[in-house]
């Protein structure tokens, strides 16, 4: 048994070993001679606060779309900009766009928080996989709104500065119709999904087309 044990361990280490070789880790330093990435001033990441996905940076693994690896990299998601901030080991910070980037893993104390990047509408758009099965999957993405200053002086009214707002939406996946924004109205649920929707409206009739645990449920309901 325990000879098993040994040849399984070796096997199993061999292959992480293998994997880690073919997605070859990489620092932030060889990173930055990609020539990929830009400077961030610390006015500039202050300024651009209400962008981001978390407040501070966290502990982050990256794959990029070269399969290279970088792991345990502090970083913030610019969710406005469609880009992540990272920090260096000398607390330098550098943008990169998403499109460089296949997904993100983010540690978040006793979890991952797991994040992929997409193209829809010909942007890179960060995802979170919520629940996923043979035939669909539930995905949820932030979308941003500029509001831009409109203070009146005369009359001392309005906003000084710019403000970004977000909101969650969720988005459905199938190998043959790729990604389907959810309507969070019931008429416009059953338009976008015909009679799957209907029959899962009539069986479910408390459903909340905002509530993530009421999506799932219909995720489930396209996969019998």
């Amino acid at each position: 048994m325990t000879k098993i044990f040994t040849i399984l361990l070796v096997f199993f280490s061999a292959f992480c070993i293998g994997q880690d070789a073919e997605r070859n880790l990489m620092n932030t330093q060889q990173l930055s001679g990609l020539g990929i990435l830009s400077p961030f001033t610390d006015i500039e990441i202050e300024h651009q606060r209400a962008c981001y996905l978390f407040e501070d940076f966290k502990k982050s693994d990256l794959v990029l779309n070269s399969d290279n690896v970088l792991m345990d990299i502090p970083i913030k998601i610019d969710i406005h900009r469609h880009q992540i901030l990272l920090m260096n080991n000398r607390g330098e910070v550098h943008g990169l766009s998403l499109s460089y980037i296949k997904s993100i893993s983010v540690d978040n104390m006793l979890s991952k928080d797991n994040y992929e990047v997409h193209q829809i509408d010909g942007k890179h758009i960060l995802l979170r996989k919520v629940y996923s099965d043979t035939e669909a999957t539930l995905w949820q993405r932030w979308v941003t709104t500029l509001k831009k200053a409109d203070y009146n002086p005369a009359l001392n009214v309005g906003s000084r500065s710019d403000k970004i707002t977000s909101e969650k939406v969720y988005l459905i996946s199938t190998s043959q119709k790729g990604f389907t924004k959810v309507p969070t109205r019931k008429k416009k649920f059953m338009e976008v999904f015909k009679s799957k929707a209907k029959l899962f409206l009539k069986k479910n009739k408390k459903v909340n087309l905002k509530k993530e645990e009421d999506l799932v449920s219909f995720v489930k309901f396209l996969n019998k």
